[in-house]
This record gives structure tokens, sequence and C-alpha cells, in this order.
């Protein structure tokens, strides 16, 4: 980008490719109908501004296409939006603005076989006499069938996330053979001959196109065997076995999986079924990753190992369940926090692989899964990166024996009384002198309304503000699930600290959502998420104030 801004003639549009970047000079006058000088001309232009930007030096042929803003670029891991960085409209180009870049010693690339890596021992020879005769030709192909119906019919790829364009086809196409260890002379014999669909693109543009494309294709395939694992290759093998039925092959990958995962004799992990939910997980040893088997996670966890697309997922976890289900190991899946009153300690998850233990005197790391406690992971989630060692406790409480108020309460509730039970009392003193997180950050910057409005104190207002935050951390002990409601006028700042408080236990991604329009389904979401907090309820109150089990306070 420095090159770019830095450079004296100003694109009028920017484009970020997600790979890089796209740049766009408007002329005032098109060009049309243009003789060969003139198209060397231009290509003399455009190889001056490649030197000069550091850009692609194959991207200066007149027939490029460059990927579209609202597009997803999908050569790496992640798919990443194509976007418009910039646009000037104030200034058009005459092509002798740029006539001091061009570069009189660029003449057109041609490919010198001689100078391709030597790649495939493989050769079949494809007839060119007729399409049957070709047909029987690429059957003998020992690729997938998906890649031999391209050839055929010069079908386009269908997947969502794949180029659907010609040369994306042709990329999947050279890619598959490439992979069985075919050489140049098939790759040749199937896109120069006419009787094949996939010919349509490199008959038009010559053979020197096929021969970059194939240069493209190992670079690719070099990268990807960089991070191809030796499950990926395992699952590959098992997929090209000409003596397996389709069935057959589906069944030895489930297999293969199950047993590498949580089954096998050095399996990388252990299965788990929630006790208390019908949810089934995957525990990852190394990194000690809870992930459950339904979920984005764990697909994107099974296409990094195993290479495996999104619509083989399913019957990959049905396998995985069943093997989990059959071990009937259980555990209590946990998502923020969870207390132990019969230890007393405090576990809450970092958001990774490790957990923060307290037991009242020490703050301790320990991994996922210590103590039995585990923690299901959620990569939307930002982890937590605390040094415990520089962290100062405030102690807000003072002991004393239990009163027989308290005592006669917890009666009523079932809980059995122990004499030396000890009674906590909150010390306001230190909770308006103390300084903490969560009072700079979250508490102090809240608006409260006066004691006349409320029969409260600010400070008060204040305490139970603290107190809903912290009884977050306690839920495994709470008969029921608090529900705060911030309540004022419009601009008072209720949804910066409702939304405040889910990015101080999420990351800063975490946003407010509005409240669905049924009952049933703000119970439903309240009852499977840690912490919701939804704007605008001043609708769905008087929506609903005929139904039963849910209740605003104002």
């Amino acid at each position: 980008m420095k090159q770019i801004e830095s450079f004296d003639i100003k694109p009028n549009i920017i484009i970020d490719s997600g790979n890089g970047y796209h740049c766009y000079w408007i002329l005032r006058e098109p060009l049309i109908d243009v003789d060969e000088e003139k198209k060397l001309e231009f290509k003399q232009i455009l190889s001056g501004l490649v030197e000069r930007l550091g850009a692609d030096k194959h991207t200066v042929n007149l027939d490029r296409v460059l990927r579209l803003p609202g597009t997803y670029n999908i050569k790496g891991d992640e798919p990443i939006e194509c976007r418009v960085e910039s646009i000037i409209t104030d200034k058009l180009y005459k092509l002798e603005d740029f006539e001091h870049l061009k570069n009189i010693k660029f003449k057109e690339v041609e490919f010198d076989i001689a100078s391709m890596p030597d790649f495939g021992s493989k050769e079949e020879s494809i007839s060119s006499v007729s399409y049957e005769a070709a047909k029987t030709d690429i059957d003998k192909l020992e690729i997938k069938s998906q890649a031999k119906n391209m050839i055929l019919t010069g079908s386009k790829l269908t997947e969502p996330s794949a180029d659907k364009t010609r040369s994306g086809r042709d990329m999947s196409i050279i890619c598959s053979l490439i992979s069985r260890g075919y050489n140049y002379q098939t790759i040749r014999g199937v896109f120069l001959n006419r009787h094949l669909g996939c010919s349509d693109r490199v008959l038009e543009g010559g053979e020197n196109k096929l021969k970059w494309d194939v240069m493209n294709a190992l670079d690719y395939l070099n990268v990807q065997e960089e991070k191809m694992t030796n499950e990926h290759q395992k699952i590959l093998d098992i997929k090209l076995n000409k003596d397996l039925k389709a069935e057959q092959k589906r069944i030895e990958i489930n297999r293969f999986i199950a047993q590498d995962l949580i089954s096998g004799e050095e399996p990388i992990g252990h299965g788990f079924r929630d006790k208390n939910k019908e949810i089934y997980y995957f525990f990852n040893k190394d990194d000690k990753l809870l992930m459950d088997v339904e979920g984005t996670d764990f697909y994107l966890f099974l296409r990094e190992r195993y290479g495996i697309a999104k619509k083989e997922k399913d019957e990959i976890v049905d396998a995985v369940r069943t093997e989990i289900y059959g071990s009937k190991n259980e555990i209590e899946a946990h998502k923020v926090a969870y207390f132990d009153n019969k230890k007393n300690i405090l576990y809450v998850s970092d958001h990774n692989n490790g957990i923060f233990r307290l037991d009242g005197k020490n703050i301790k790391v320990v991994d996922n899964g210590t103590d039995g406690i585990f923690f299901e992971y959620n990569s939307e989630y930002a982890p937590f990166d605390i040094d415990v060692s520089n962290l100062n406790g405030v102690n807000y409480f003072s002991r004393g024996e239990i009163s027989e108020k308290s005592k006669k309460w917890l009666e009523n509730c079932g809980l059995k009384i122990n004499e030396k039970m000890l009674r906590y009392e909150f010390s306001m003193d230190k909770f308006r002198n103390e300084e903490s997180y969560l009072r700079k950050y979250l508490i102090d910057r809240a608006h409260f309304a006066t004691e006349e409005e409320r029969n409260l104190t600010p400070e008060e207002q204040k305490y139970l503000l603290f107190t809903y935050f912290y009884s977050m951390f306690f839920e495994s002990i709470q008969m029921e699930k608090p529900i705060a409601c911030f309540v004022g006028a419009k601009e008072s700042g209720k949804s910066f600290i409702a939304e405040s408080i889910g990015k101080i236990l999420f990351g800063e991604k975490y946003q407010l959502r509005h409240v669905p329009s049924a009952v049933k389904d703000l119970n439903t979401i309240l009852g499977t998420n840690y912490y919701m907090g939804f704007d605008n309820l001043d609708t769905f109150v008087k929506n609903c104030s005929s139904s039963s089990g849910f209740g605003l306070m104002y």
C-alpha cells in the first residue's frame, strides 16, 4: 500500500482484494478497435506500472479480469471479502499521462516447456478423433468423477465457496491431474482437445495460457502439500481407492476419523456426552479444547486435519457421536464460569484452553479439564490475556455468625443449616473507596437516578449492578437466573452499559441483539446463552403483558 500511496499518478479506484490491492486508472477516452502497435504500447505501459509498483508481472494481459468488490477471496484458509478501499472521481487520465512509465523492453512471454519444473511420471494419451474416443480415455484417468465430468462437459464448480469461473474449473482439473501423478503431456492432451468441454478457454487463449495455469497449479499444490497432514493424505488415499465402492469409502473414512479422534489405540482426544443435555463433545488432548461436534469450530478442525468438505460433515459427526455414546463418558460442560460450592472453588474459562482457578486465596491458571472441570470452546469469544501474578484482590466482606432471619430463609429453601455457617456482610465503605477494574470500566461509566427517583442512592444502585455482574459467575448455585433491565431516557447510556458487560465477558466484537418477537423465543435465548443483551425492549414489553414465565422490573 505504501508504493500506491507514494505513486505520483493516483489511482481512481483502489480495491482490497483480500490478498493484495487492485488499482484502476480511468481514461477520458476508451481504447476501441486499436491496432497491434497500440496494443503493444498499452502493454508496455502496464509493464512499466507493474515494475514501478512491484505488482504481479503476470497481469499485463489485455483480457485480465479482476475480482469484483462484494465477492470473496477463497485462496487462503478463510474467505476474505473483496472491498472498495477508495474512489476518486474528480480526475480522469489520458494515455499520454503514463508515457514516461513505458517499458520498451517488454515483450510477450513465451513459455518454454523446458523451463517448466519436471512433474508427473504417468502419461495417458487422450484421443482427438471423436468425443466418444476421448471419453473412453478420460474414463481411464485415476481422478474423481467430478473432475472427469468437468473435463467432458466443461461444467464449472458448484460448491458455495468455489471459484465458479472457467479458470477456476481449469485450475481444479489441473490440480486433480497433477495430484495423481500425470505429466504435462496428459494435461495438454485434455485441454487442447476440441471434443472436450473444458478446452474452450485454452483454445481461445492458446497453449501459453495453459502453461501459466500449470505453473500456478504447481505453486498452489506446493503450498497445500506443506499444509497437508498425514491424516488428510490418508483420506485422499481412501477416496481414490478404485477397489472400494462409494459406500465402502464413506464407511472407511468415518471409521478412520472416529478411531483417530477418540477410539483408536492412540487417539488424539476424548469423546464426552453432557450429562445434563443431549450434546456431544470432542476434547483435543493437545490443545485442551472442548468442541461441540455439531458446531462450526469442530467442522473447521475436521477440515484442517482431514480436508473434509462441508457436505461430508454430517455423516462423520454421526459416526463420532455413535462412538461417544458407546463409550458412556459423561461430563458437565460449562460456558464461562463454574462454582464448586463443596470445595469453595471458582473456575473461570479463559475462552481458550485454560481455566482461572480461584480458591479465595490464590488465582492459578490451569489446563481445561483440570479437576474434571471442562469449558466449551467458542471461537467467537476473545481469550483473556491476564497476568494473574499482578492481580490484587479486594475483600468487600466481613464475617460473622449467621442470623436467625437468614437461618429461617435458608430452611424455607430446603437447605440444611450448619451452626458453624458464617454470614458475609458487604462493606459499602470499601466499595466506595477501593479501585477496581469493574468500577473503572463499567460501574463508574453508568448514569444512575437520584434517590428521590428510585428510593436507592446512586451508590446503592452501583452496588446492585456490581452484584448482578458477579452473580453471573455463580450461576451453578443459583435457583433462578437474574435478569438486569436498564431503564432511562433515550441516549442515557443504557445500551452502552449492557454492551460493555458483554465486551468484558466475551471481547470487543460483542454486540447487543434485537429482542425476538415471541416470548418463547426469548426464554430459549435466555436459557441457552450465558449472557445476552437486548436493545429497545419497549415494544416487546407492551406485547407480552399477558404472558407468563418472564418479567421485567422498572
